[in-house]
Order: structure tokens, then sequence, then C-alpha cells
């Protein structure tokens, strides 16, 4: 496995940190998720699960997912210098070679065939 890049301005959390920090973030969004379940429940309301509670449930997979690379070593998670949780990998800030866009190039000069 590669080295995983830290920049300068990025401080690296400790385990103890992450538990607080992402610990912290899933009750809050567990919360939430618990109240929308239970308006679907007790109201028969189905609009505030769908619209609300599904979108918290996904962003609480994708905390969870990154908690577990962080704990397995695929990747670190720091505060960056715009203080936001980031997970950095081997592959942080590589472009991808699959970017459609990447490999157009787009001519604008009219040939004499054009015309």
């Amino acid at each position: 496995m590669s080295e995983i890049k830290i920049r300068n301005s990025d401080k690296e959390l400790t385990s103890f940190e992450v538990f607080m920090k992402v610990g912290n973030m899933l009750v809050a969004l567990l919360a939430f998720i618990g109240l929308f379940i239970g308006i679907w429940v007790f109201e028969g309301t189905i609009l505030p699960m769908i619209f609300c509670g599904l979108p918290l449930t996904f962003v609480v997979i994708m905390l969870v997912y990154q908690m577990m690379m962080h704990f397995l070593g695929f990747g670190k998670l720091v505060i960056s210098s715009e203080n936001s949780l980031v997970l950095r990998t081997p592959s942080s800030g590589e472009s991808a070679n699959n970017d459609p866009v990447s490999g157009i190039d787009i001519n604008v000069e009219k040939s004499e065939e054009d015309y």
C-alpha cells in the first residue's frame, strides 16, 4: 500500500478524536432519523421519512464507512485548513483517468471544407 499524503495544514486525528467527532455527528443524525421514523410510524406520514430520513441514513452510512477506513488503515481522517473532516487516502488529490471530458479536444478553427 502506498503512502498517505497529508498536507502541512492538516491536523491528523487520533482514534479517540475520531470517536468523539464522528460519534457526536452520528448521535445527532441518528436522533433526527429516529424523529422521522417516529413521525412515519405514529402519524402515518411517509413523506418526511422519504425526503429527510433516507438521505440522513445515507449520510450515517458514509460516516461509518469513513470511520472504518480510518481504523482499518486504508486512510486517515484529518481536519483540513478549512476546518472540515476529510478522509485522506493514497489516491487523494489524483485525477481519475476515466473522466469523459478530459479526452475531448475541441477545435474551433474552421477548415476550407466547412465553407
